[in-house]
């Protein structure tokens, strides 16, 4: 609803537990004119990923590559978007997980720069109640599909990145299954669809060589189990937590 109804040339997300520093849209717009780019983003308070530099400009390729594969920064919040060439992107209301960083990737689509700067100018707050908190829901069955649907773009973008991403969507996968492995017993039973579906999920892509080596050792070893022996993986895993 507001990117319809907004009007300026530049647009910008805070969520609602966040808050911005009372300069970061001025170092984004002057980075912005500056770089004739068509997004600007920066770091924010607490970012475990610093940047080496003050300001970076990169190409669609090479942001999907180097900010949001290699440093998970598929954030829509912190960034300055320009309305002329990305105002009629929209987010994929299919999906309530992932729908910030599959914004992201549409306008890389369209964007012809991005500059990043280390400027911590966003201050982000961890909120306990927020989704990747809360225990299993049906929704969170959308950690996977997110995956699914940013990998359908993103090869399209650079085919080369596949693997990373099935690599990424792989821990999702685990993820999802994790959650409901904390269920009690009588909650697992009356989830057992989505049991089932994450493990056909799993099976699907555990198929994928190049991707599943590149899964840090504990995953390669939950993905087998899980494909292996899925009640017993969960039973062990609800035991552990």
């Amino acid at each position: 609803m507001g990117l319809e109804a907004m009007r300026g040339d530049f647009y910008s997300f805070v969520d609602a537990d966040d808050r911005i520093e009372p300069d970061m849209l001025e170092r984004l717009y002057r980075a912005l004119i500056d770089t004739d780019s068509d997004i600007a983003g920066c770091s924010f308070t607490g970012c475990s990923y610093p940047s080496d530099q003050d300001l970076a400009v990169y190409s669609p390729v090479e942001y999907l590559n180097e900010q949001m594969l290699k440093k998970n920064n598929s954030r829509c919040w912190s960034k300055l978007f320009k309305a002329s060439s990305l105002g009629k992107v929209r987010f994929d209301e299919s999906i309530v997980i992932g729908e910030d960083m599959n914004y992201v990737l549409s306008t890389l689509e369209k964007a012809r720069s991005i500059v990043e700067l280390s400027y911590p100018g966003y201050v982000y707050t961890i909120n306990p109640h927020g989704a990747m908190l809360r225990g299993f829901t049906p929704r969170y069955m959308h950690q996977i599909s997110c995956w699914e649907i940013f990998r359908a773009k993103a090869i399209k973008i650079d085919p080369t990145t596949e693997a990373t991403i099935t690599q990424k969507l792989l821990i999702g996968i685990m993820l999802v299954a994790g959650k409901l492995a904390v269920l009690s017993s009588v909650d697992r039973q009356k989830n057992s669809e989505y049991i089932k579906t994450t493990h056909q999920k799993l099976k699907a892509e555990i198929k994928k060589k190049e991707a599943f080596r590149l899964l840090p050792r504990s995953y390669q070893l939950k993905c087998m189990l899980f494909n292996l022996a899925p009640t017993l993986y969960l039973w062990l895993y609800h035991l552990t937590k």
